[in-house]
């Protein structure tokens, strides 16, 4: 376990809360401590590789509390930013691409969502397409 790059992450992702640039405010840093948590309860659970899971877990929002502007597509940017803050400990490159597929699919459920909604909007508009179908031959 590498504790060194958990150590300072716990000590950089509280000190990017911290800072006014920081539009989420220690509110995230909490939610990033109890995601933490509970993805250690799932690595052990699921017998994950720990570290990987840990390490995903604490940069995961790395790109929000940094930039607000990465908000919108801060899994993606995150994962750039992992990358390059793990090449500093000189990490492991297959780790490091495992962590980056953590963080950018952390926003899975938020695209699940998005597919849902435009699913629920195509049907709306097909029912639509339908009545105006039916009223037209019945007219």
């Amino acid at each position: 376990m590498r504790e060194d790059i958990l150590n300072y992450l716990c000590e950089e992702v509280e000190q990017r809360c911290k800072l006014p640039t920081n539009h989420f405010g220690m509110g995230c840093y909490y939610h990033i401590q109890a995601v933490v948590k509970n993805a250690e309860i799932l690595a052990d659970s699921c017998n994950a590789d720990k570290e990987v899971v840990l390490i995903s877990a604490w940069l995961h929002d790395i790109a929000s509390i940094t930039d607000y502007g990465f908000y919108e597509d801060h899994h993606i940017h995150g994962a750039e930013m992992a990358e390059d803050i793990l090449h500093k400990f000189n990490y492991s490159p297959d780790k490091i691409k495992l962590i980056q597929q953590c963080i950018r699919n952390h926003r899975g459920v938020y695209r699940i969502q998005e597919l849902l909604w435009r699913n629920y909007v195509l049907q709306k508009q097909m029912l639509y397409l339908i009545l105006i179908m039916s009223q037209v031959y019945y007219i």
